[in-house]
């Protein structure tokens, strides 16, 4: 029982500054976690829906991702993974019919504790109602299955097998992208705010009858240039979120630059930070066959996220694959 506290206990610090639940971070999506999940306003790939759905509504090509990582590598007794994979698929080319969305992310310390959740979204562009050259709009909603489980045995030495809790949430966003390259986005996130805790967890303050978890309120901001004025960096998109939850208020910030480099394939730099970590990712793109932007893409993505808090780990490592069809 003392192992698992303390593991626990490490992870909430680094999660949050207060009684955040496991649920509260999700590790999910390489480039985001490179741009220090400063994503709301972003949100243009498969891992879109873990941050605004409604960002799937503004693809016209279909996109597949997969990652796994390394969770606090260094950090004695501790072998914490996170896994996910995602697809968005528009219905149609012109997004009249809107993207559907699905994926399955996975954290898991080996024999302790494990965490999963899967989910299916939809989001429309709304531009057919609104008639204008200004801005693309989207809303989005997306549909989660949450599960948790903890090994029992390391609760009380009397109990085997483990203990699960499972629910299902909802989120729902909106995304505005204007035509000189800034961007707001708004995701709701446990809208429902389902509860999922178990062994006298408390995922709201310290109420300890308040077994649901917070409702995530983010909002994001970012700016696109393809080639920002005076310091002349190609393809950069800078992003701030807040998320705004009922005891608490994180703040996330990213940049990215995308150069251009042989055979139209490019280099993807990127930085971030949130809540006492700092973050760094980079991304390799492969183009196949198309002309112009209808090209099919294979990219390969790294990310790594140094906790400043934390003495004896050499971060957190996250390795992604995604391909994007024309």
């Amino acid at each position: 029982m003392k192992k698992i506290s303390a593991l626990i206990c490490l992870i909430l610090a680094v999660c949050a500054t207060s009684a955040f639940a496991l649920f509260d971070v999700q590790y999910y999506g390489v480039r985001a976690l490179g741009m220090g999940q400063a994503f709301t306003a972003v949100a243009n790939d498969a891992a879109a829906p873990i941050y605004n759905v409604a960002g799937t509504g503004l693809l016209n090509q279909i996109e597949v991702t997969g990652m796994s990582s390394r969770l606090f590598a260094g950090e004695e007794g501790l072998n914490f993974s996170a896994s996910f994979v995602g697809a968005v698929v528009p219905l149609s080319r012109d997004k009249s019919y809107g993207t559907v969305s699905a994926g399955w992310g996975y954290l898991d310390d080996v024999g302790l504790h494990s965490e999963s959740l899967a989910y299916l979204g939809y989001s429309r562009h709304l531009n057919d109602l609104f008639q204008t050259d200004l801005f693309d709009v989207s809303l989005g909603v997306n549909f989660k299955y949450l599960n948790q489980k903890y090994n029992r045995h390391d609760l009380d030495e009397n109990l085997t097998g483990f203990a699960s809790k499972d629910a299902f949430a909802i989120d729902a966003g909106v995304l505005a992208r204007f035509a000189n390259g800034i961007s707001v986005g708004y995701s709701g996130k446990y809208l429902n705010s389902p509860n999922m805790a178990f062994f006298g967890d408390t995922y709201v303050g310290d109420d300890p009858d308040n077994k649901n978890i917070q409702r995530h309120h983010v909002i994001g901001l970012s700016y696109f240039s393809e080639l920002l004025p005076l310091l002349k960096i190609p393809n950069f998109t800078i992003a701030a979120d807040v998320e705004i939850r009922k005891m608490d208020t994180v703040w996330m910030f990213g940049a990215e630059s995308k150069i251009k480099i042989l055979n139209s394939s490019f280099l993807a730099i990127r930085a971030g930070g949130w809540q006492q970590q700092l973050t760094f990712g980079a991304g390799y793109a492969i183009p196949f066959g198309g002309e112009g932007e209808d090209k099919s893409f294979l990219t390969i993505d790294y990310a790594f996220i140094l906790p400043l808090q934390i003495q004896n780990t050499i971060g957190s490592h996250f390795f992604g694959l995604s391909y994007r069809f024309r």
